[in-house]
């Protein structure tokens, strides 16, 4: 049974969640991984792990609902200016 918090932290929710279709996505919170020698559904060896839609985790962090939000992901900056 998910905790009651889960419910408005599921991974659609979150900024590192990059949807791949309705039920699932990536999770962009590290780098990729090391996918081994053989993929089936891809041709490199490097991915971020895929996650489902309604799971939730312990690093959930809200979207930001502005353009800025990839900028954030990227550099860390909220505003346009280094901390």
């Amino acid at each position: 049974m998910n905790p009651p918090f889960a419910r408005d932290a599921m991974c659609v929710q979150c900024r590192y969640y990059r949807s791949i279709d309705d039920h699932h996505g990536a999770r962009h919170r590290h780098p990729p991984q090391f996918s081994g020698e053989v993929s089936a559904k891809e041709i490199h060896r490097w991915r971020s792990p895929l996650v489902g839609a309604h799971a939730w985790c312990g690093e959930f962090r809200p979207r930001i609902d502005t353009g800025a939000q990839d900028a954030e992901l990227v550099t860390g900056e909220t505003d346009g200016t280094a901390a």
